[in-house]
């Protein structure tokens, strides 16, 4: 009986382990199988996304060609508002508001950028999945290329050409179209009773209302400074206009002034006076405000301001300032584009920095041509004063705005010297970039910053340029303004023959190039380059250059942008030499600006 039992439990339990086993087999096999189909469709998914992705790419793509054959038919086709496009009679054409193919809808976006420049937006949108849409969208500028190519407007240029003794100061104009510089012609006497007043500093800045310069610009006569303006009006010189004066020797190298053109055509400078408190002036196209009129006050832990930087927001009254003073210490201040009042500046901040010199050019800001409400700043910062630091201000469109949290570089070899920032055309990123002032193998160090702010470095972004310990800015990066196709760098490199040197960054790869070119100075011969000055043309891709040289000579040539290299011919186009007396080797005692009117 016991064995029977135990004969019947052994067939049972051989039965139901069977069956675990059909059930478990059952299980895993629809695993797989699942694994599998979700496999088959979620590659299939990713294939057909990733295809729509190229197809919506070509179709953005595709507007922005479009949009440049209607433009190159009449520029005034480019019409601000939103479009679709159309082909009629084999023509590019405006239709309605978008357009549609298949599944993708486009839309060209068009806007003013000034009077002979539009942005361009290609946006396409499809129904990428149920939870959200796809989109693409793609950025250009176009000009108004019959115009600009005709009529280039030239240009101004000023500079000191008394040494150290005497107040000369000459200016020549520049005929881009012909590539001719006039003659050297005095400016205004700035002191009819004595002439021992030499340049130290100078800036020019060009309306675009009226046919109009303004020059201002620091003196020195051997116990007292003077910062001057004074007017161009389109055939002569006037309204000089003592700004401010005071007794010091020290701090010749400066510069403590600055100034820009609002959109409503008056003319804002921002200058020391030797107090904490920065003041301005307007210039109303006619007469100067009766009197000086201090900024914001500045709290007890700063100084007076060595370096003064002022830019005018693009298309509005608003104005960022930003100071580098005699405590090492960077702040800014915004005018809110209202009355001409000290209420009217706000937004007083002071950013951590950090330099060892109090007379290094360590503040530097500019606004994004692509979004006139960011602006970048860049300054040193970090105690070991071997890190750059890049801020984004992103003003709110009615007089107000914010930073956002800094972004600092790695630490480089040396203390971060002379500082540059420019915004780029057509993107959201700035191009900051400093000079490594106490190594003896000097560095020019160049990121890439978007709007968070985020330092990216630059391939080929680290520039040896030999044992140069000078704090002058003797290099500046500049953008081709209307393509954007790349960005030129200029820079001393003291390789035993002194010549000036070049590089070019294509800022889709984020690549300069891998070594340097040299730039031709004959018939010249240059001593070491003291200081660079960059000046972008607005309605070209032409750059002017400037150099002064340790021999206190000024040098210009121009970059030419349709063909991505420096002119070699009209001689004024190509390397020409001008003033041979300047002041001192880390003065910038000249400046040029191209005509807007």
């Amino acid at each position: 009986m016991t064995k029977l039992f135990f004969l019947i439990y052994n067939k049972q339990s051989s039965t139901g382990f069977s069956l675990i086993e059909a059930l478990l087999s059952a299980a895993l096999f629809s695993l797989i199988t699942a694994t599998l189909v979700g496999t088959i469709i979620y590659g299939k998914q990713t294939t057909m996304i990733a295809g729509q992705k190229a197809r919506a790419a070509d179709l953005a793509e595709e507007g922005l060609e479009a949009t440049r054959n209607i433009r190159n038919a009449n520029f005034t086709n480019l019409t601000d508002g939103n479009h679709g496009l159309a082909i009629s009679a084999n023509v590019w054409t405006f239709s309605g508001t978008q357009d549609v193919t298949d599944i993708f809808t486009r839309q060209i976006a068009i806007s003013t950028v000034d009077v002979n420049r539009k942005q361009i937006t290609s946006t396409v949108t499809w129904p990428q999945n149920l939870q959200r849409p796809g989109t693409i969208s793609l950025v250009t500028y176009l000009t108004n290329w019959q115009k600009t190519i005709q009529n280039k407007k030239g240009g101004f240029l000023v500079y000191g050409d008394g040494g150290t003794t005497a107040d000369t100061i000459m200016y020549k104009t520049f005929d881009a179209n012909s590539g001719i510089w006039g003659a050297a012609t005095a400016a205004a006497d700035i002191d009819l009773a004595t002439a021992n007043k030499a340049l130290r500093a100078a800036r020019i800045f060009a309306s675009a209302t009226r046919n109009e310069k303004i020059l201002v610009s620091r003196h020195f006569n051997s116990t007292t400074q003077f910062i001057y303006a004074q007017v161009f009006n389109g055939t002569g010189w006037g309204n000089v206009n003592l700004l401010s004066s005071w007794s010091a020797n020290t701090f010749l190298d400066v510069q403590n002034f600055d100034g820009a053109y609002l959109s409503n055509g008056d003319f804002m400078v921002v200058y020391t006076d030797n107090t904490n408190i920065p003041k301005f002036k307007i210039w109303n196209g006619i007469s100067w405000s009766a009197s000086s009129i201090s900024c914001q006050l500045i709290g007890a832990a700063t100084a007076r301001p060595n370096y003064i930087v002022l830019k005018n927001r693009p298309s509005s009254n608003e104005v960022m300032l930003a100071i580098y003073d005699q405590a090492k210490i960077i702040t800014t201040q915004y005018f809110n584009g209202s009355s001409y009042v000290q209420d009217s500046w706000t937004l007083f901040t002071t950013h951590p920095s950090r330099s060892n010199l109090n007379s290094n050019r360590v503040v530097d800001f500019d606004w994004s041509p692509n979004n006139n409400t960011k602006g970048g700043l860049v300054y040193t910062s970090n105690s070991s004063n071997k890190r750059l630091s890049v801020n984004v201000f992103t003003a709110n469109g009615s007089g107000g705005g914010g930073w956002a949290t800094a972004a600092v570089s790695p630490t480089q070899p040396g203390a971060v010297g002379p500082v540059s920032i420019i915004g780029q055309p057509g993107a959201d990123y700035f191009l900051a970039c400093d000079k490594d002032s106490t190594t003896r193998n000097v560095q020019i160090n160049c990121y890439r910053a978007n709007y968070t702010p985020l330092l990216t470095a630059t391939t080929n972004g680290r520039i040896t340029t030999s044992a140069d310990l000078r704090i002058s800015r003797n290099y500046q990066p500049g953008f081709e303004p209307v393509s954007a196709s790349l960005a030129l760098i200029v820079f001393s490199e003291l390789s035993g023959n002194y010549a000036p040197k070049f590089k070019t960054y294509n800022p889709a790869t984020n690549t300069w190039d891998l070594t340097s070119t040299a730039i031709n100075t004959a018939p010249y011969s240059l001593g070491d380059v003291s200081s660079v000055r960059m000046i972008s043309e607005t309605d070209t891709d032409d750059i002017m250059v400037l150099l002064a040289d340790s021999n206190l000579d000024l040098y210009s040539l121009v970059w030419d942008g349709a063909n991505n290299a420096f002119y070699a011919a009209p001689a004024g186009d190509a390397f020409s030499q001008h003033g041979t007396n300047g002041s001192a080797v880390l003065d910038f005692w000249y400046d040029f600006a191209w005509s807007i009117f």
